[in-house]
């Protein structure tokens, strides 16, 4: 299988993401408000990223304007286009602005206009061969976005993937993390790409070879960014289940060695039901932080291990996986 197949037949995954959620969010009435028009707004330039490196796509593009290499130059102006939007979005989460970010904002229209406007000069006087002017843009648009990448999205994701709580939230976060380093990967290695050709190198297959497993790599990963938020509380209810059955059986310890009055839980949740274990999670840790404290001395290292963990004055998600990790 090679790499034009490989590449298509990730894009028709990723577009058959793209109906499904969107026929889902139509049916919801959710896409009427302007915060989810600009979410779809930002997946729909993604997936023309992403369809725009496809060869029969490019084929029929640049037919379009007599052999030119047009959908290599708009893929470039797509890419740019879309970092700036998502900035746009992304400090509606993210309040503090820095110098890098002042930069973006009117260098990377600059070179939207510069790539937009080099497309022009060589549409008139094809100043050279049609390869060298792709490896020319590709290459100005993967310098200027390592550099967004590196300075700007990549310190925002890692802040937001660092305080987040929420589990499925938190591997979002981190698949994203991932996503950048991929195409950080994919724009070094076609700059090398570039610098190969202009400069005669015989490795230049080599590094194409490295460059297509980049793109493999973030199309794989922007297909894991797509997965519904339910598909991803899903896969963390095993967790989630393992989490409540330690700290029920640490709450029955706790009430063993206690002498509190504080009643009992008799109840037990449905295990395949999110929303019931999550509750009863819940009620063993207050349960667990009510009779703590009347541990007897049969018992006192299991409540000096409770005292060190309630005394870091964790959020309530990290208080719950803390207690839930201690070993009886």
């Amino acid at each position: 299988m090679n790499s034009v197949v490989i590449i298509t037949v990730l894009t028709i995954v990723i577009w058959a993401f793209f109906v499904v959620r969107l026929r889902q969010a139509v049916r919801r009435k959710r896409i009427g408000s302007g915060q989810a028009l600009y979410a779809w707004s930002l997946f729909f330039l993604l997936y023309l990223v992403a369809t725009t490196d496809v060869d029969s796509v490019q084929r029929a593009i640049n037919s379009l304007f007599g052999g030119l290499p047009a959908a290599q130059t708009l893929r470039s102006l797509l890419i740019l286009a879309t970092a700036q939007t998502y900035l746009l979005g992304l400090k509606r989460v993210v309040q503090e602005r820095t110098p890098a970010e002042r930069i973006f904002y009117v260098a990377n229209p600059a070179a939207i206009v510069v790539i937009a406007v080099l497309f022009g000069v060589f549409s008139v006087s094809q100043f050279g061969p049609t390869e060298s002017f792709v490896y020319l843009i590709r290459s100005i648009r993967a310098g200027v976005m390592i550099i967004w990448i590196l300075s700007i999205f990549l310190p925002i994701q890692y802040r937001l993937w660092k305080h987040e709580t929420v589990r499925p939230m938190k591997f979002h976060h981190a698949i994203q993390l991932l996503f950048y380093g991929a195409f950080i990967g994919l724009c070094a290695a076609e700059l090398f790409e570039a610098y190969a050709v202009f400069a005669g190198s015989v490795q230049l297959n080599a590094i194409s070879v490295m460059a297509d497993l980049f793109k493999y790599l973030c199309l794989l990963l922007f297909v894991g960014l797509l997965l519904p938020f339910s598909w991803l509380i899903s896969l963390a209810h095993p967790a989630r289940i393992l989490a409540y059955w330690r700290l029920r059986q640490l709450e029955v310890r706790v009430r063993q060695h206690s002498d509190s009055l504080v009643p009992a839980i008799l109840t037990n949740p449905n295990l395949l039901n999110a929303s019931e274990v999550e509750l009863e999670t819940y009620r063993r840790v207050i349960s667990i932080l009510d009779r703590y404290s009347a541990i007897d001395s049969s018992a006192e290292d299991l409540k000096r291990r409770i005292e060190d963990v309630v005394s870091q004055n964790a959020t309530y998600p990290k208080l719950a996986q803390r207690l839930a990790e201690i070993r009886l």
